[in-house]
Parts: C-alpha cells; sequence; structure tokens
C-alpha cells in the first residue's frame, strides 16, 4: 500500500509535495501540526496521504474493474473533497503568526515601551522627584545623555540612602553626589580578564555578533597586537560559509600581518585545525553575521562549542547601532554562555550610554573597545574609567 508521510513549513508546502509525488489525484489521510527538534517556538505541517489508484483498489475489485460512470463519479467525489481539504488546509495557514507579523509586534511592543518612558521623563513626578536638587540634577543629565530608566531607578535608590554632605566639606553638594554617582556606576560593570594561556596549551576565542559589528576587522587588530606587541603565536580561523570571499579578505590580513590562518565549512573541522597547529597558544576565530531573527547560525555555533571543549566566544556590538539591537543581540547569543562584550566602532558613536546600559543590564563582563578604522592600532582593552568619564564628560 503506497502511504507516504510529507513534512513542510506550511500547509500549502505539504500540499505541493503531496501532488508532486501521487499527482492531482492523491488522497489525503490525515493531517497534523508537530513542533521541531529543539525549535519549540517553530511548528512543521505533517501530511500523510495515498496515491489514489491504491484507495481504489482497497475499496475492492469492483472500483478497479469498473472503469465506465461510477468510476468518473467516484473520481468526481475525491476531486471535489481534495479541494474542500486544500481550501481548509490554506484558511489554517492564513491563521497561523508569520515571521512579519511577529517583527510587527514585536516593533510596536518596543514603540509602547519608548512612549511610556518619554511621559515618565515628562512626568514632573519623576523617580528624581524627593532628592536634593544637585543629586536630581544628576539624574536628569544622566537620562539626557541616554541611560535606562531602570538603572536611574536604582541609582536613586542608592543617592536616598547616602547621608547629606556635610555643611564644612571642601566639595560642593555638585560634587559630592556626581562623586557618588560615578562610585555606583563603576561597580555596575566589570571587565574580563585578559586572554592568557597556559604553557603548551591552546587559548581559542571566538567571535560573534549581528552583521556590520566589524568582529573581522576588530579580529585582524587583535591578532596583530597579540602577534606583534605581545609575541604571542597566533592562528585566525575563518568560519563563515555564508559571505563571498569573507575568507580571501582575512587570508590576505593575516598574510599582511604574518599570521597563520586556515578556513573551515563546519564546526566540526575546527578540532582537526587546532591539532595540525598545536603549536599556536593563541586562535581567534571569526563567524558569520546574520540578523538577530535568524537562530540558524547559534545551531552551529553549539556545535562548535560541544566540539571545542575550552572554547570562548565573545559578543561584537557596533557602538553606533541602535539600543534595542543592541539588547536584542545579547539577547539571541546569551544561550553560549557569551564570556564578554566588545564594542566596536567607538569611533562613530558620541556616547558611551549604550555600552553601559548593555554591560550593566545583562552583567557580562567588557573587553575590547574598537576605536577607528585603523589595523592594528585603532583598539584598546576595555575600563570602567573609560565609560564613566565619557558619560560625565570628564576627558573633555
Amino acid at each position: 500500500m503506497q502511504i507516504k508521510t510529507f513534512e513542510a513549513v506550511s500547509f500549502k508546502d505539504a500540499i505541493k509535495a503531496v501532488k508532486l509525488e501521487f499527482g492531482n489525484d492523491a488522497v489525503i489521510l490525515s493531517t497534523r501540526e508537530k513542533p521541531t527538534d529543539g525549535r519549540p517556538n517553530v511548528k512543521l505541517v505533517e501530511v500523510t496521504a495515498a496515491a489514489a489508484t491504491v484507495t481504489r483498489n482497497i475499496a475492492g475489485a469492483s472500483a478497479t474493474t469498473n472503469l465506465g460512470a461510477g468510476a468518473q463519479v467516484n473520481q468526481g467525489r475525491m476531486d471535489s473533497s481534495f479541494e474542500r481539504i486544500e481550501k481548509k488546509l490554506v484558511s489554517l495557514e492564513s491563521r497561523l503568526p508569520t515571521a512579519r507579523r511577529i517583527e510587527n509586534l514585536e516593533g510596536s511592543v518596543h514603540d509602547l515601551k519608548l512612549l511610556l518612558l518619554e511621559v515618565l521623563r515628562q512626568n514632573n513626578s519623576g523617580i528624581e522627584q524627593g532628592l536634593p536638587a544637585a543629586a536630581a540634577e544628576i539624574i536628569r543629565m544622566l537620562r539626557h545623555s541616554g541611560i535606562e530608566e531602570t538603572l536611574l531607578a536604582k541609582l536613586v535608590a542608592s543617592l536616598t540612602k547616602l547621608p547629606p554632605p556635610k555643611a564644612d566639606a571642601t566639595t560642593t553638594p555638585d560634587t559630592y553626589y556626581r562623586d557618588q554617582s560615578i562610585r555606583w556606576m563603576l561597580k555596575q560593570i566589570s571587565i574580563s580578564p585578559r586572554w592568557e594561556t597556559v604553557p603548551g596549551g591552546q587559548s581559542v576565542h571566538c567571535l560573534v555578533g549581528p552583521p556590520g559589528a566589524g568582529k573581522s576587522t576588530l579580529l585582524c587588530k587583535l591578532a596583530g597586537q597579540f602577534s606583534l606587541r605581545e609575541n604571542r603565536k597566533v592562528l585566525i580561523v575563518s568560519y563563515d560559509a555564508v559571505r563571498l570571499a569573507a575568507s580571501e579578505q582575512l587570508r590576505v590580513y593575516a598574510k599582511v600581518l604574518n599570521i597563520r590562518f586556515a578556513a573551515i565549512q563546519e564546526p566540526e573541522d575546527l578540532a582537526g585545525v587546532l591539532a595540525k597547529n598545536n603549536d599556536c597558544d593563541l586562535v581567534l576565530v571569526d563567524t558569520t553575521g546574520r540578523p538577530v531573527k535568524q537562530v540558524k547560525i547559534l545551531e552551529d555555533l553549539n556545535i562548535l562549542k560541544s566540539k571545542t571543549p575550552g572554547i570562548e566566544f565573545h559578543l561584537v556590538l557596533s557602538a553606533a547601532e541602535k539600543a534595542g539591537i543592541l539588547d536584542s543581540a545579547v539577547r539571541m547569543y546569551s544561550n553560549l554562555g557569551v564570556r564578554s562584550l566588545a564594542f566596536n566602532k567607538l569611533d562613530e558613536s558620541w556616547q558611551f550610554t549604550d555600552a553601559f546600559n548593555i554591560a550593566a543590564k545583562w552583567a557580562v563582563p567588557m573587553s575590547f573597545f574598537g576605536t577607528g578604522p585603523e589595523v592594528p592600532d585603532d583598539v584598546e582593552r576595555a575600563s570602567r574609567e573609560r565609560v564613566v568619564e565619557q558619560i560625565f564628560g570628564l576627558s573633555r
């Protein structure tokens, strides 16, 4: 008996597969939705169908031998039933949430959040009400700079607990509350440790992040600095099967910097590359950049993580990107166990507030700052003082 089950992402695609296999005379036996392995929010459509000749044989010998008017009537009924089922499937498919609808919903929620925050900012009874005038002015300045409202609320709670400045103090109330705010902000962010290796071992660091963040450029800067200034034996690995010529660009950089280079197409290939280059003590892996809505890259990176013990993932973010995109990127890659945040393109951004917001909100240490286009010079170790002094304008 010729019965087959078809799976597709939509009812329409499943029906097309049925017709392609059994023709227009196929009979649908059952339909259902099932979750995708490892992706519970994504549904697959499963359709079980049979060839029309088989179903007519099941009905008995008279159905197969009688090729006259009776067979034509049965064929007409079957075609009518098939059309009704197909219309029902199309109707059900139209009710399923699409990626576009979900994206629009997320955008609406984000707009609503911004509207509520704006109302809070314009409300006279804001969180700084009740603070001394000098402290309230600090909160208003930080809000104007872009510090998130939830973090400001925590700062207000901290300032409220402080004793008032002494009347005979040499510092003014403005200086007193500014210094206290700086101390609080310094405690909210941390810096990741240096990328050290044990003698005879390999330190493997993988740069991940959304497209346009500047991962490849930052990787070349780090490779150049570790190789030229710290005399580390560096290996650059390109893992990018999506962008055309991406590996070739890194290969050219590696040749100019006189650094060893390798390219892989599958996550399982990294282990072999590390074994062949076991004399390299620092391995920097460049990865594909994907939009935050796509999760296929995460599946590959999780395989890379499982096949490479000790590998560390570092999320590269563009400081010139919108705050919502940065937050979505951290949420997307957080399941990898991101060890640090590297903020790139700081020369294109006039403020460090987004870096502070993201690092403080997600409690992920910062590692590097990309400050310009020059390779390998325009990169520096991240520091809490650099972030805070830029926010308060202390370096101007």
